[in-house]
């Protein structure tokens, strides 16, 4: 299903990647998010084996959590990764669907439960496009699986997956 990951931190409880996906999520620092994703942007562009993309989808947020934050940070991390690799970002491709609790608390099956089928696809998209996810930290990976079955079901089949952070 996925050609390839990558991230750019290792998210540990009292690391400096906490502290950083803390400030752009919580703290309104959308720059952050945007220089963040530059660099991760610069490390694919400069790898001899990951693929730069054709197109870029930040993993949507759901309206609330928009709202409440004033932004969605995977956009911004997203829009800093285009530019460093001069892709392009697509947020009309895949919108929220049912709506889910936040993920912040739960386990690894109730993640997945969460967010099983809570993406839709939207219109347009050339499928023969690679297509480069973008999430500010992996956990369990439920999101990101949910995000890729939905691009796939929907012909999508070069799909590779970034993020900011991930951790165990």
């Amino acid at each position: 299903m996925l050609q390839q990951a990558t991230a750019l931190l290792y998210f540990k409880r009292c690391g400096k990647a906490r502290k950083i996906i803390h400030q752009l999520k919580y703290k309104g620092q959308s720059a952050l998010a945007y220089q963040m994703g530059f660099m991760l942007g610069l490390t694919i562009k400069n790898s001899p084996v990951f693929e730069v993309p054709d197109l870029i989808i930040p993993v949507p947020s759901g309206a609330s959590k928009t709202r409440s934050r004033g932004y969605n940070q995977c956009t911004h991390i997203a829009n800093g990764l285009a530019d460093a690799t001069n892709s392009h970002v697509r947020e009309d491709l895949l919108k929220t669907g049912k709506s889910k609790s936040t993920q912040t608390r739960k386990g690894r099956y109730a993640r997945y439960l969460n967010v099983k089928d809570g993406f839709i696809l939207g219109p347009g998209g050339n499928q023969k496009s690679s297509v480069l996810l973008v999430d500010d930290v992996v956990t369990t990976g439920a999101t990101l699986e949910s995000c890729a079955r939905t691009l796939q079901e929907g012909g999508f089949s070069r799909i590779s997956i970034a993020a900011l952070a991930w951790t165990s």
